[in-house]
């Protein structure tokens, strides 16, 4: 066997190994990819929960049922529980967002968690609120705002589509 045949040899087995590489580097991207998005998930269904959970505690569900109908019907400690009660769910919804946005959480995923703010948001309560906030968090509000006009009159809020939301 001469150098060149041996050369061509080590091409071929080095071309093989390449393939062999890329291939194992794509199911490794894949894998990684899909892994990513699970966690992501997993994440915005965390941060989702986190709020929900806050509806056990003693008051707070007559609180937020209140507050969903009128904000100005609550009383002054009630008003700032209620703020940051909304404050801690608008910030989740953004760390969910941010998932999105990094391309972390698919579409559809994100879509059911923005729905959820927007029939939140269009409740004559948390619409009074947000007219009273709202303009503390710019970054919040050039996202919200345009969403908020964007369901009003297309989607139902919350407190219209949910009995146990109904004033009493």
């Amino acid at each position: 066997m001469n150098w060149e045949a041996i050369g061509a040899v080590g091409e071929i087995v080095g071309a093989g190994a390449v393939v062999v590489s890329l291939v194992s580097l794509a199911r490794q991207i894949r894998f990684n990819a899909r892994t990513a998005r699970s966690q992501a998930l997993r994440t915005a269904i965390k941060e989702h929960q986190s709020y929900a959970l806050l509806h056990l505690q003693p008051g707070i569900a007559s609180l937020f049922r209140r507050g969903m109908h009128s904000f100005s019907a609550l009383d002054a400690d009630e008003k700032v529980q209620f703020n940051a009660y909304w404050v801690t769910q608008i910030t989740s919804h953004f760390v969910i967002r941010d998932l999105y946005l990094t391309g972390e959480l698919p579409k559809a995923e994100f879509e059911i968690f923005e729905n959820d703010i927007v029939c939140c948001l269009l409740s004559p309560g948390l619409r009074e609120w947000w007219s009273q906030v709202g303009h503390s968090y710019l970054t919040w509000g050039e996202y919200l705002n345009p969403l908020i006009m964007k369901w009003d009159g297309v989607k139902q809020p919350y407190t219209e589509t949910f009995p146990h939301l109904a004033e009493r």
